[in-house]
């Protein structure tokens, strides 16, 4: 379209729009709102932990178990590889927790304050400072591996997404871990295996 304008000189106008601008306001409304739920972040990842030596559900291998009670058991009592990811974003540390949970959750591994940046151990690691170790159901502070007295003992190993660090010296029991922690687990990721002795 074409118009005059009083200073003599024609001057030709934007064609009228058939976008969006002209359609009905709440389908315009819909349309942004898809738009919108469109551009907005995922979801977030999950915190997830593996290992390499089993599989979620398997049975934990010969030389992760402990070498104790006469010959009851003789491994290794080599600590299993783990690797987790996804999770929280802003985590202060981590913990690793180990429990049989066939067995009023007897206490074979803790560790607390992880470094935010390590995502996994390797198999039998002895992890330094800022670590720190707790104290088995033996009383020792280390890793203790599994010799079950009966069939089909199963086992939790947990990894926990923390805030921050907690104020723990080595040698805590869990119970100090879980008072410790408490309101400050953003997220934990659980890994089961199980573990036979004798029929």
């Amino acid at each position: 379209m074409k118009t005059a304008n009083p200073d003599g000189v024609t001057r030709r106008c934007p064609p009228r729009s058939r976008g969006i601008h002209h359609r009905p306001r709440a389908v315009a409304s819909a349309l942004a709102l898809v738009l919108i739920a469109g551009c907005s972040p995922a979801d977030p990842v999950p915190l997830t932990v593996t290992s390499a030596d089993f599989e979620n559900g398997g049975t934990i291998p010969d030389e992760m178990t402990a070498n104790a009670f006469g010959g009851t058991c003789s491994g290794d009592d080599v600590s299993p590889a783990l690797a987790w990811e996804g999770g929280p974003s802003d985590v202060g540390s981590y913990a690793v927790v180990m429990l049989d949970t066939s067995h009023e959750n007897w206490v074979h591994w803790l560790v607390a304050n992880i470094a935010p940046e390590t995502l996994a151990l390797e198999g039998g690691e002895q992890l330094e400072e800022p670590a720190v170790t707790g104290r088995n159901g033996l009383g020792n502070n280390k890793y203790f591996g599994p010799c079950p007295m009966s069939p089909d003992h199963v086992y939790s190993v947990e990894v926990w997404a923390l805030d921050a660090t907690v104020d723990l010296e080595a040698g805590y029991s869990h119970e100090e871990l879980l008072a410790a922690t408490e309101g400050h687990v953003l997220e934990t990721a659980t890994l089961t295996a199980t573990r036979s002795g004798p029929e």
